[in-house]
């Protein structure tokens, strides 16, 4: 079961690398990595997004990355989170569609 997650994080990863400010991607990168036991690399994501917002946008992540790394820091399950992820999704996707000029 785990194998299925492990093949995301080169994906995810790569999206990333072209769109860091993609609080989504970031959400189901730290999830992932979190369901594989990668906690501490989860929570080079989630900083390395918070240094990208504040140098770029000057925003802080959405709450429920927050609560997502406040999750994974006590070593709470993260499956969870999977739940919030299609509603995150569309709201991440209207806030990046506000900030991205036309």
């Amino acid at each position: 079961m785990l194998g299925r997650y492990e093949g995301l994080i080169p994906l995810l990863t790569r999206v990333l690398e072209y769109e860091p400010d993609d609080e989504a991607t970031t959400h189901l990168l730290m999830i992932v990595l979190g369901l594989t036991g990668r906690r501490g690399e989860s929570i080079r994501v989630f900083d390395n997004l918070v240094a990208h917002l504040g140098r770029t946008l000057a925003m802080q992540p959405m709450d429920k990355l927050v609560s997502l790394r406040d999750a994974i820091q006590r070593g709470d399950s993260v499956q969870l989170y999977l739940q919030d992820f299609a509603p995150m999704l569309m709201s991440a996707r209207a806030r990046g569609s506000a900030r991205r000029p036309v």
